[in-house]
């Protein structure tokens, strides 16, 4: 039976022989074209490569540029970081129903620093720049830090990413000390590979013509999707990923599930009122380029509708 696929990394056909044949395959003089390119696309100072998303947030976190706070409506790795491998008893902040990132009411009540999530691109409200880190993993290429500044935005370029290098990551900055710092660390571990870098080059250059794309295809799904509630996106989400609540029972998640490949995001096991609403009913649809988007309408119409 066909079914509808989720995901199709952006991987272009490009000619990596010379870095084959250079022998310098990590951590070359593409990563440092890439750190560069990130500077300028991000207006920030600094920008470090490690060889995932995960591996730049495990080392802000150990080298204490947190404490203790973020979001409950988030990615799972922030959470098995702190609970599993520091130890940590993190607060947890609730969201906002229509935006899906954490009020600036909520931020107000808390005097630590803390870890926001641009959750699926829609960059949060910031009150505290000095200290706060935001886990923008699907935002390379989309986060302006003179508009929205903050001690420090980690990036990614894993598959699921629209502007992916097949892997790796970046934690951009204006903080000296946190550039100097996993800039002594970058040699030694959590290499990011020359390859990785050259396709994320390559997908950072087009992200303009990417976002255009995702952005007719937002309007596309919320029109014929009236049943339903579409993440509220504004100019500055990278859209990397389309999400909507959806009013289904358990028998038309089934239904659904039988004709295409279904992504929850951000599970908050339990905690935060909106945000198990929203996770109760969400779903990431198809946007990649080439992707079945009128199969999906037509899925979803008919298990909604029921004809």
């Amino acid at each position: 039976m066909y079914k509808i696929k989720f995901l199709k990394p952006n991987i272009p056909k490009i000619d990596v022989s010379d870095i084959l044949e250079s022998g310098e395959v990590t951590n070359g003089k593409y990563v440092r074209e890439l750190e560069k390119l990130l500077c300028k696309m991000h207006h920030a100072k600094y920008a470090v490569c490690f060889s995932s998303a995960t591996a730049c947030l495990l080392l802000l976190m150990k080298g204490n540029y947190y404490n203790h706070c973020m979001q409950s409506f988030t990615w799972k790795t922030p959470k098995i970081i702190a609970e599993e491998i520091l130890g940590d008893v993190p607060v947890y902040l609730d969201i906002d129903k229509n935006t899906w990132t954490v009020p600036k009411k909520y931020q107000k009540q808390i005097k630590i620093p803390m870890i926001l999530t641009a959750t699926l691109g829609r960059i949060p409200d910031i009150v505290y720049p000095k200290r706060t880190i935001v886990d923008g993993a699907t935002n390379a290429g989309y986060f302006d830090m003179k508009k929205h500044p903050c001690l420090a935005l980690i990036v990614g370029f894993s598959p699921s990413k629209m502007i992916t290098g097949i892997e790796g990551g970046a934690v951009i900055t204006n903080s000296k000390k946190i550039y100097t710092n996993l800039k002594e660390l970058q040699p030694s571990m959590f290499r990011m590979g020359e390859i990785n870098a050259m396709i994320a080059i390559y997908n950072l250059k087009l992200a303009k013509g990417y976002r255009r794309q995702k952005e007719i295809l937002y309007h596309i799904y919320k029109d014929r999707l009236p049943f339903a509630k579409f993440q509220k996106i504004d100019k500055n989400h990278s859209l990397n990923e389309i999400a909507a609540v959806f009013p289904f029972n358990e028998k038309q998640w089934k239904e659904v599930e039988k004709g295409m490949e279904v992504r929850k995001r951000y599970d908050p096991n339990g905690i935060g009122k909106n945000a198990v609403e929203v996770y109760k009913g969400v779903m990431s649809l198809p946007s990649y380029s080439g992707c079945d988007y009128k199969g999906v309408i037509r899925l979803l119409r008919k298990v909604y509708y029921g004809k």
